[in-house]
């Protein structure tokens, strides 16, 4: 039915209804004339007559708008040939597809990696959204991929993005970005930061304070103190009494 929905298969101006031949008899010719039928064409003849080409168009507009998920929201026409329907879907959709080829594209470039990240993670939501693109009709080029990698790195990553720009293809990118990511930050997802190995542990000690009145300082109790009034004190005092006797 593709002709029909192309506008290939044309309606025709009139049909006839027969073919009028002449009898002769007796040598002479008379007025009076015998009537052939019209014989019907197959459905995919580019030739039908008037009546044949109503009833196919009609079953391809039909056929269109029952496999259309809501034809009236997408602007088919639906009054008039199969050809104006399939021009009106088409042209329609064609618009649509445009638009969220646009919107997909956009959600692949505004894709940005932060540090601290699973950077494998990162990769396979660039390929998700490359697929988005790719499906939408849009094109997206190898090398037009690999400046998108590294467009959504963070600026801390500079060192190794600028020896970068050469790569032959994306595959040989992500695979040079993934061993600069293994080498700066281990896989395990529970393993403490090189921040938090560094951090010295919070010390007990500095939650204590002396409560010797000459003292008063943060950091040790009473009896550790060595300001007078301070065990310490007392303690290093009598020692000297008895060096002393």
């Amino acid at each position: 039915m593709i002709g029909y929905l192309d506008g290939t298969t044309q309606k025709p101006t009139e049909t006839p209804l027969s073919t009028s031949i002449p009898i002769e008899s007796a040598g002479s010719t008379t007025d009076s004339t015998t009537t052939t039928p019209r014989i019907s064409t197959e459905w995919y003849s580019k030739t039908p007559s008037l009546e044949e080409w109503e009833v196919r168009d009609a079953w391809a507009l039909g056929l269109l708008i029952f496999n259309t998920m809501n034809p009236v929201a997408l602007g088919v026409v639906t009054t008039k040939t199969a050809a104006d329907a399939w021009t009106s879907l088409t042209q329609n959709y064609a618009i649509t597809t445009d638009m969220v080829a646009v919107a997909a594209d956009a959600e692949l470039r505004g894709m940005k990696y932060e540090n601290g990240q699973n950077f494998n993670t990162h990769i396979k939501q660039l390929r998700e959204k490359l697929d988005d693109v790719l499906n939408a009709g849009a094109q997206i080029s190898d090398a037009s991929f690999r400046m998108i990698i590294l467009s959504s790195l963070p600026k801390s990553w500079d060192p190794i993005v600028g020896t970068l720009y050469t790569a032959t293809s994306p595959a040989a990118l992500m695979a040079a970005l993934k061993t600069h990511w293994l080498r700066i930050r281990s896989c395990e997802p529970n393993a403490p930061t090189a921040l938090q190995v560094r951090a010295k542990p919070s010390n007990p000690c500095n939650q204590l304070l002396c409560t010797n009145p000459n003292c008063k300082r943060r950091g040790h109790s009473i009896e550790n103190c060595y300001w007078q009034d301070g065990e310490k004190c007392y303690g290093m005092a009598l020692a000297s009494y008895i060096i002393r006797a």
